[in-house]
């Protein structure tokens, strides 16, 4: 579900292996190629298998570990991804991966939204909140970095920024929301979604719950994403599609409309513009 392709500078030639042995230290450069890959595929194949959405992103994204100019920060679209190096490479961080992974599904649930739906969060926000919730289970220290975006990117040691937050209190209108930029909204966004998860199971104290929650929580967004406009999709309509998505299950795992009053609960706590 991903190849490797060197189609930003710095040049660098991807590691091959006659007999498929990609195994390398974590400082080497090309350890960044296996992350990239090994973080997509398995994520392509979970959409797949576990979520039952095989046309959501069926096709090989071509993946660039080393790219962006070697500065910090990484891009995603549906024409391919692009991981920066500057500071804490971006490839060593699994949630960047997925992040920017997100945008590649993105446009390919609805082409263009990746950057047409950044002004109100949406399209920043999906990205975090796919990397917030597919990866709950791995912190070392949940007290420490669950709610901190990037955690390994934005490392309090090597300093190089503070990374985001997806625990943040903040309603989705308002002044306050108006005022913030596309990624600030985004975070508000994810935040929103990463409640919904909890509400939904996300802290269970049952492995089994909590990965059913971030089943449910990560397919609603995912079928979502192709009920909005490409452009200039607005918090509302993407809550009512979150909502729409519940009720058009097509007889996966659980009869439609079982968690509409979560959802409801959710963003009318969360003050989501007239809903």
């Amino acid at each position: 579900w991903v190849h490797m392709e060197d189609f930003v500078k710095p040049n660098l030639t991807e590691p091959s292996s006659p007999t498929g042995a990609f195994v390398f230290n974590a400082k080497d450069r090309d350890f960044l190629d296996v992350m990239v890959y090994f973080h997509i595929d398995r994520f392509q194949q979970y959409v797949q298998a576990a979520l039952d959405l095989p046309r959501m992103g069926s096709s090989s994204v071509r993946a660039d570990p080393q790219g962006e100019n070697g500065a910090d920060g990484s891009t995603g679209s549906g024409s391919g991804l692009s991981f920066g190096a500057g500071g804490v490479a971006d490839a060593s961080d699994a949630m960047i991966v997925l992040h920017e992974y997100g945008h590649f599904l993105q446009d390919a649930a609805k082409p263009g939204s990746a950057i047409g739906n950044f002004p109100s969060g949406v399209a920043e926000g999906f990205c975090d909140f796919l990397a917030a919730v597919y990866y709950d289970d791995k912190h070392a220290n949940p007290a420490t970095t669950r709610g901190h975006m990037f955690s390994w990117d934005a490392n309090p040691v090597d300093g190089f920024w503070e990374g985001r937050r997806y625990d943040s209190p903040m309603m989705l209108s308002g002044t306050a929301f108006e005022d913030l930029g596309g990624y600030e909204r985004g975070e508000v966004w994810c935040s929103t979604m990463f409640e919904l998860y909890r509400k939904l199971g996300g802290d269970s104290s049952r492995a089994a719950r909590r990965g059913a929650a971030r089943d449910l929580a990560i397919r609603l967004h995912l079928v979502a994403n192709g009920g909005v406009p490409k452009e200039e999709a607005s918090i509302t309509q993407m809550a009512h599609a979150i909502g729409e998505a519940d009720a058009d299950l097509g007889g996966w795992r659980y009869p439609d409309r079982l968690h509409q009053k979560v959802i409801d609960a959710t963003f009318i706590r969360r003050a989501v513009p007239s809903y």
